[in-house]
């Protein structure tokens, strides 16, 4: 379903950005629901008509954010209020545009009516930890998945040792040290032990291999 959630997307907005049309689809199939093309197009329009031409969020991001708005009741509402996570976390001084506009999206998505601030500063304590744990391997793309942890309200060192425990245990298995830094952040927001984590991950890994759709062993 994701698929072909994400080729009716890629159809219907073709100069977009292969990655992002993933995100975006993703979106829409966790949340069980349909692409409406003139909904997006309509939010499209709010898009435009609230930013100006050299906007972040009529760059690559744009398609996911676009995806945001049509899952909301006030897509104009929805868009105010990410801007206004993005404006909080370049308080930061964060770097990597489309990557800060995607933990915006991540934030408003998951917290509901919450106050956001909090949650930017856990994503930003998440993110000096990840960084000081793995200096080289850290960079702008983890940024999402510190907004990702940051919104589960788990404790930060907890996720952090879960993360360390869980790349310990799967580095062995991959060329790519940056591609399993990302995936035990993903494995992070699961509850489970580190080794039962990383038993099913390389289970379903190695099932997908025997089954003739085998993943790379990079960002896949």
């Amino acid at each position: 379903k994701l698929m072909l959630v994400q080729l009716f997307l890629k159809k219907n907005f073709k100069w977009e950005n292969d990655y992002m049309s993933i995100a975006a689809a993703t979106l829409f199939t966790t949340a069980g629901m349909t692409v409406d093309v003139s909904v997006l197009k309509d939010c499209e329009r709010i898009l435009k008509a609230n930013s100006s031409v050299f906007s972040d969020f009529r760059g690559k991001a744009k398609l996911p954010v676009l995806c945001g708005m049509a899952m909301n009741n006030d897509p104009e509402a929805y868009l105010k209020r990410t801007m206004d996570v993005l404006d909080y976390i370049d308080q930061g001084k964060f770097l990597g545009n489309d990557y800060r506009i995607i933990a915006a999206t991540i934030i408003v998505n998951n917290i509901g009516n919450k106050p956001f601030e909090p949650y930017v500063s856990r994503m930003a304590e998440i993110y000096k930890k990840m960084a000081s744990n793995h200096s080289i391997l850290t960079s702008v793309e983890d940024i999402p998945m510190a907004a990702m942890l940051a919104a589960t309200d788990k404790d930060i060192d907890l996720m952090i040792d879960d993360m360390e425990k869980c790349y310990s245990l799967l580095k062995k298995n991959f060329f790519s040290k940056n591609a399993v830094q990302s995936l035990t952040h993903v494995l992070a927001v699961n509850d489970d032990f580190a080794e039962r984590k990383c038993e099913k991950a390389m289970m379903i890994f190695n099932d997908l291999k025997k089954m003739k759709h085998e993943f790379g062993t990079g960002v896949e």
